[in-house]
């Protein structure tokens, strides 16, 4: 379980259900919380967590060039 005491926002994911939560929780409040997300078999996450674990699990090798994505973001920034 990662628990980040600086940050305020935090990701509840009910592995029931697959809901996630974003609550804004004061800091002098995280322990207690983390003891409760414990109790309760919650998963919690900062948002930091979550983008750092998007990318190490991204693609490293693209298939597109850098040129083919500035292709099609001008086609459809300039076709208006």
């Amino acid at each position: 379980m990662f628990i980040a005491t600086f940050a305020k926002n935090i990701i509840l994911k009910d592995m029931e259900y697959g809901l996630n939560v974003l609550l804004n929780i004061p800091t002098s409040d995280i322990s207690f919380f983390g003891e409760l997300a414990s109790k309760m078999g919650w998963e919690i996450q900062s948002k930091e967590s979550v983008l750092h674990r998007f990318i190490e699990t991204r693609p490293k090798d693209a298939d597109l060039l850098d040129d083919e994505i500035i292709d099609v973001i001008r086609s459809i920034r300039y076709s208006k």
